[in-house]
């Protein structure tokens, strides 16, 4: 039920994949883990905003990231507001970054975990330009 139910319902031929439950206060990893298992893996744009909800963790990050499709072109995560990723999450998303990316939004605002160390990492995978 609930994000899983949408989760199974998603076409695997999709292209843009764009998923928002911005402020959402129910959703945990669980939910989260399985929305990514199911991205289209010839998707070209994935847009995912959970912006304001504070129940991911990095697992749900490290999920996300090991499932990120390897030719998408246009990255957009929103997940402002949530306090409870470190460094750990956004390396593990820095890591997988695909370098083929022309496009990249990585929303993690009013997050105060993050130090310089996780900031390098996520430069140092940033797709050259």
């Amino acid at each position: 039920h609930g994000l899983g139910a949408l989760a199974k319902g998603l076409p695997a031929n999709v292209t843009s994949a764009r998923v928002n439950f911005n402020g959402n206060q129910n959703f945990t990893d669980e939910g989260l883990e399985a929305v990514v298992k199911r991205l289209p893996a010839c998707a070209s744009h994935i847009d995912l905003d959970f912006g304001g909800s504070d129940k991911f963790s990095n697992q749900g990050l490290r999920a996300l990231a090991n499932i990120l499709p390897a030719k998408v072109t246009s990255v957009r995560l929103n997940f402002n507001d949530n306090q409870n990723f470190t460094d750990e999450g956004l390396e593990a998303v820095a890591k997988r970054l695909p370098a083929c990316a022309s496009h990249i939004d990585l929303d993690f605002g009013g997050n105060d975990k993050f130090s310089n160390q996780g900031l390098r990492t996520l430069a140092n995978f940033l797709p050259a330009k």
